[in-house]
């Protein structure tokens, strides 16, 4: 199902006066409205000649062209960027088809703000405007650095250093020339009445109004500074903020024991909290936020109560004094609010990245629920959370209880189809994933597919989720035909519905890629991994983690058809990228490390590829220790490329280091632990010690003659080595037994014409020729 482009002149925070005559002129240098260019301009200038004229220029969008706006006239800590990124993620979220879920820890914002303009412009194109990016903190590295061909981003700076510092980051600039028409403070008989609207960005209602100034002086004194909003007045604008701010002191001491006074006689917690934030109150706001009528206000401010939090001093005292009323209200019978502050309280321990006090409270707070007979949709919200909980921290058994009793309450409050029934059943199929249940997780996503279509439309973009999962756990069950089916079909509904630019229908065309390269159709994965590449980096930026992913993707893809040069050269980029954003000891860049050395290894730059091998093992090691299959891979690659340089010594004390790792992990009779025992066995013979080689050789021929088969490759390749071992010693009947049981067992099959089967063809001919092994290949 589409949705109608009409319907999408959304804004959050529209700027006041946008586009209201007031006789500046228009803005000359702005280019002309489109849906969207990829383009980020910097307008400097004084706010009201620019705010008039990019109203104007708004209003002339094309039909269907969303408009995110974000304006300085808010509540102080609303223009704080970690809000703004919140707020921005919202409405890019409401534009969407499909809605992204919102971090509120400052670092995840800043990672999710491309993917958020990406979704906001797929449909119809986006103007992102952002007014006074000077005055937002402080940094600006929150600003995107790339913005999709589908947006554009208007910012709005007065002159200065940071204009100049965006200019010189690659920002278009256009000076707009203009004087402010702010006026100059009025006289000090108004003090009163613009001291309360400086500290009231939203501005005060008429009975407020009459109770300040009843007789209506000051209104007339400061008229030029006052717009008339239904029912309230406030300040006319931002400059006049500025001008007003200092004129009256309100940076200095004087300001800073108004704004803590004014603080103490309001009711609500979250502007005042903002006022003594700006006055560095410390101590009134921290009594402020260890209150727990704070937490009432989570559903609806939580970024800037997280953002209170962040900025006291000593968070540790506030939280200490909160938690110790918390727990006390625990030991009485809970109500529908307790219930909610105790959850919000846990959400905002997440908020501020503290996971192990989260995950106590949260534990506390469902054990009480349970016991006490809390009203069971808070019961069910807790359950729910402590579930999700123990599957990321691993715990795979008790997340499925708790999410099994979560789905049971919330079928009985809300339906059997209802949007909270589905996110736990869609939980506990991604219990079953974890842990290898493919079949009980299939039914969960069909079950799940089955209860949206109650909701939505076959072709709703909402069920693309569950579709994808679907296939996903087929593709690990090893069903890759109604995998494949699932994703083309999800992929052209994307495609539809959500437009080619849109960030899932690009993850799609990658679980496609990725599905066709593990079905053995390299050729097909390379068409799909070229365009996510593409579309990643038109999307996200040359510098951005998802191009870094699709170009590793793409070159291990180009790596198994032999296309060595184009794999190295995304190898390389891929690295580049990877060590930029996240350093050296990371597993994206040590897999890439890893790709790379293989490209250079096989293309025989043997010198560097060591180095890199050496460097993926180090943030290997660092990472996930040094008995890991993935350290213990990039140990094996190494071992066997010191072999071929002649570095035996190094390259047995390798092999020893992962036969033990091998076995450890998985039993002395994995294939692992053979393949590396054959390894071991033919440095020995190249070492010339036959009687040690095939002392590894043979035990390993025979486990995988069981284990595998002898049409197995890693068999065929093992019984390669002990035949030419054998006949390099004179055994030339046993050597020849070994290569016709394994030249037998292909009979009549067109496995007899594979390169692994010629090449055991030419070396069993070379032996009963002559009695001696093939050269070469």
């Amino acid at each position: 199902m589409t949705h109608s482009r009409a319907s999408r002149h959304r804004a959050i925070n529209p700027l006041p006066g946008w586009g209201q005559p007031d006789g500046s002129e228009p803005l000359r240098g702005l280019p002309p409205v489109a849906r969207g260019e990829g383009r980020r301009i910097l307008l400097v200038g004084e706010d009201g000649p620019i705010r008039a004229a990019v109203g104007d220029w708004i209003t002339r969008r094309p039909e269907g062209t969303a408009v995110i706006a974000a304006t300085l006239d808010v509540p102080l800590l609303e223009r704080e960027p970690e809000v703004l990124l919140f707020r921005l993620g919202q409405a890019a979220s409401a534009l969407s088809p499909i809605p992204a879920g919102i971090p509120l820890q400052p670092g995840p914002m800043r990672e999710a703000l491309p993917n958020w303009l990406a979704r906001a412009g797929a449909t119809g194109g986006a103007i992102v405007v952002l007014e006074g990016v000077d005055r937002r903190g402080g940094d600006t590295d929150w600003l995107p650095g790339h913005v999709p061909p589908t947006v554009t981003v208007l910012a709005t700076a007065l002159p200065g250093g940071v204009a100049d510092q965006l200019t010189a980051s690659g920002w278009e600039r256009i000076d707009v020339a203009g004087v402010s028409t702010s006026p100059r403070p009025p006289a000090n008989r108004a003090e009163p009445l613009l001291r309360r609207l400086w500290a009231s960005p939203d501005g005060v209602t008429d009975d407020e109004l009459t109770g300040i100034d009843p007789g209506g002086d000051q209104r007339r004194t400061a008229s030029a500074w006052l717009r008339r909003r239904p029912g309230r007045v406030a300040l006319a604008d931002d400059g006049m903020r500025r001008a007003l701010a200092s004129a009256l002191e309100l940076e200095g001491d004087r300001g800073s024991a108004w704004l803590t006074a004014l603080a103490s006689g309001t009711r609500d917690p979250i502007h005042a909290g903002g006022w003594l934030a700006v006055a560095e109150a410390w101590q009134e706001l921290a009594a402020r936020l260890a209150a727990p009528d704070t937490l009432d206000h989570w559903s609806s401010s939580a970024p800037v109560v997280a953002a209170l939090w962040r900025r006291l001093p000593n968070p540790e005292a506030a939280w200490s004094s909160l938690a110790e009323t918390l727990a006390r209200a625990r030991g009485r019978e809970p109500t529908t609010r307790e219930a909610r502050r105790q959850l919000s309280a846990v959400s905002l321990l997440e908020a501020l990245e503290r996971p192990q006090e989260a995950a106590e409270l949260r534990a506390a707070v469902t054990h009480w629920l349970a016991r006490a007979g809390a009203p069971r949709s808070e019961l069910a919200e807790a359950l729910h959370r402590d579930g999700l909980a123990a599957l990321d921290a691993g715990e795979p058994d008790p997340a499925m209880q708790r999410l099994e009793q979560a789905l049971r309450l919330r079928r009985r409050i809300h339906g059997e189809h209802s949007a909270e029934a589905l996110a736990s059943e869609h939980a506990i199929a991604m219990v079953h994933e974890t842990k290898g249940e493919t079949e009980q997780a299939e039914q969960c996503y069909r079950r799940l597919l089955d209860g949206a279509a109650e909701r939505h439309d076959p072709g709703d973009p909402r069920l693309i989720a569950y579709r994808a999962n679907l296939a996903a756990v087929q593709r690990a069950a090893n069903r890759l035909e109604p995998a494949r089916d699932h994703l083309e079909g999800t992929l052209r509904t994307a495609r539809q519905s959500l437009g080619e630019d849109h960030p899932a229908t690009v993850s799609l065309q990658d679980a496609l890629a990725g599905l066709l390269y593990a079905g053995g159709d390299p050729e097909g994965a390379e068409q799909h991994y070229r365009q996510v590449a593409a579309s990643a980096e038109r999307l996200f930026g040359p510098y951005h983690g998802a191009t870094a992913a699709a170009l590793h993707n793409l070159g291990t893809c180009l790596d198994s058809r032999g296309a060595y040069r184009e794999a190295e050269t995304c190898f390389r980029r891929a690295l580049e990228l990877r060590r930029s954003l996240h350093g050296p000891h990371h597993e994206d860049t040590a897999s890439t490390l890893h790709n790379l050395a293989g490209v250079l290894d096989v293309t025989g730059r043997g010198r560097e590829a060591q180095t890199l091998y050496r460097e993926a093992i180090d943030a290997w090691e660092r990472l996930v220790g040094a008995d890991h299959p993935a350290t213990a891979t990039s140990v094996n690659n190494l071992a066997d490329l010191l072999r071929e340089q002649g570095n035996h010594r190094e390259a047995e004390a390798l092999y020893r280091r992962n036969l033990d790792t091998w076995e450890a992990l998985f039993g002395p009779s994995h294939p692992n632990v053979l393949m590396t025992a054959a390894e071991l066995g033919g440095l020995c013979a190249d070492s010339d010690r036959p009687e040690e080689a095939e002392a590894w050789l043979q035990p390993a021929l025979e486990e995988l003659r069981a284990r595998l088969g002898v049409t197995s490759g890693l068999y065929l390749d093992t019984a390669l080595r002990l035949a030419r071992l054998r006949a390099g010693r004179g055994r030339r009947d046993a050597a020849l037994a070994l290569l016709d049981e394994a030249l037998g067992a292909a009979e009549g099959s067109t496995a007899r014409l594979t390169a692994r089967y010629q090449k055991l063809r030419r070396h069993r001919d070379a032996i009963a020729g002559d009695g001696q092994p093939a050269e070469g290949p």
